[in-house]
């Protein structure tokens, strides 16, 4: 029983790894994305002082993206961060769960 708890509460360990990086690896890719297309439209500059005020960068960016050319991709990966992150989380405390060490044995 003592192998079942090590390997859940490790399989728990790696799901959480697992959706920090994926959340923050989406979260990068959409700031250096977003920057991409502020810069395309007012300089860089403007892009430049745009990452002290975020919401522009990252609301009105892939927002303009999405309605102006229709490509979403941008749009989802800006938002679609937290529940990937929200979903590997849960399932981790599943595995968390059956690896608990004051479970029953």
């Amino acid at each position: 029983m003592k192998i079942i708890k090590s390997l859940s509460t490790l399989i728990g360990m790696l799901l959480v790894a697992c959706g920090w990086v994926a959340a923050f690896s989406m979260a990068i890719y959409a700031l250096f994305e977003s920057f991409a297309v502020v810069s395309y439209l007012f300089g860089s500059g403007a892009a430049f002082l745009s990452l002290v005020a975020a919401p522009v960068l990252l609301a009105v960016a892939p927002l303009y993206v999405a309605l102006n050319y229709g490509d979403w991709s941008l749009l989802l990966i800006t938002y679609g961060a937290m529940p990937v992150f929200f979903i590997f989380g849960a399932l981790s405390s599943v595995f968390f769960t059956f690896g608990d060490s004051n479970s029953e044995d």
